[in-house]
């Protein structure tokens, strides 16, 4: 029997979170489509509505709502030596999550990011990446990657970063692992070839719509789950916000987003995939599994923060009972 049900290479920060009702959302026309952006006047001072601070980061995140649900997770990732180094520490160890792959550096300080959410809860991140860039192929220990059910990589930028993910899919692959890739539209765009080529050996891949058309350079969604599928991976999951999300395996299988009325829309998709990713290491269907994630989503949108308020599976499954699931 393995040592873990999934282990998660990614970032790890600290992430403050300000709402204000000041902040302004616009549209403007650029290359031949709207697209939003999250303003405030120059040389304005606003008022804060909410102030939070909370561990965040996709790697922490997603080994944080699979430790929620149950599972034995674990992460890898890099911090710094200093005082928010300890907070995620902190949060890992409070939410069940194994914490000997986690290193640190003097390098840099601990990932760090400004989240701006305007007052319908959508948000625009300000990042630092910090430690996260200092991951590296000897923060990979093989006795504990090879005895993990699942490896899901999630966002690194890095060269020596991408080369530690390269390593840790090798190990996976060798030793059985489901391997899955939840990459970041930076992660393609600083590193499309070395992305494409880790999706290729992957066994399921997450990315939401605007990451699967760029990698396939496309927007046709149907066709888009098509090639990256044709790329490698058995499954492939394209999330679409407030419209839902959609699956291709054997057939395609679409879920329709439960309606509720967001507060903070930060880490959406990293708890989408720990619901997703959950019911997938309990044996179910995809149609199932697309359902739970979406719930998973939607519940914790209501609140501030990617993980502060992780429902549990059972409160999951009275959401959906709720809404007629």
């Amino acid at each position: 029997m393995k040592r873990f049900d999934a282990i998660a290479i990614g970032s790890a920060t600290v992430d403050v979170i300000i709402r204000s009702d000041e902040l302004k959302r616009i549209e403007e026309i650029a290359d031949h489509k709207e697209i939003p952006f999250l303003c405030l006047r120059y040389a304005s001072k606003i008022e804060m509505d909410h102030l939070e601070f909370d561990p965040g980061g996709s790697g922490h995140n997603i080994a944080v709502g699979l430790a929620r649900f149950g599972n034995k997770s674990a992460v890898i990732t890099k911090l710094g030596k200093d005082r928010n180094g300890d907070l995620v520490i902190s949060s890992l160890k409070e939410n069940g999550v194994d914490t000997r792959l986690v290193s640190r550096t003097k390098k840099a300080m601990t990932g760090f990011s400004i989240i701006l959410v305007e007052p319908k809860g959508e948000r625009s991140i300000i990042v630092y990446r910090g430690a996260n860039n200092f991951l590296n192929k000897d923060d990979i220990k093989r006795n504990y990657v090879k005895n993990s059910r699942m490896l899901i990589f999630t966002s690194v930028l890095k060269g020596r970063s991408i080369e530690a993910v390269k390593k840790a899919v090798r190990i996976g692959k060798t030793n059985d692992s489901l391997i899955v890739a939840n990459p970041s539209i930076s992660m393609m765009k600083n590193n499309k070839e070395e992305t494409i080529k880790l999706i290729e050996r992957s066994d399921v891949l997450i990315v939401n719509e605007e990451e699967a058309s760029f990698l396939t350079g496309k927007v046709d969604l149907r066709r888009n789950l098509k090639e990256l599928k044709e790329l490698g991976p058995n499954i492939v999951v394209i999330t679409l916000g407030k419209k839902g999300s959609i699956a291709y395996s054997d057939k395609i299988y679409k879920q329709a987003a439960f309606k509720v009325k967001p507060v903070d829309t930060t880490g959406a998709g990293d708890t989408f995939s720990a619901g997703f990713l959950h019911y997938l290491l309990k044996g179910k269907g995809l149609k199932e599994c697309l359902k739970f994630a979406s719930a998973t989503a939607a519940i914790n949108v209501t609140t501030y923060g990617a993980i502060k308020d992780f429902p549990s599976e059972r409160n999951v499954l009275k959401f959906m009972k709720s809404q007629g699931g």
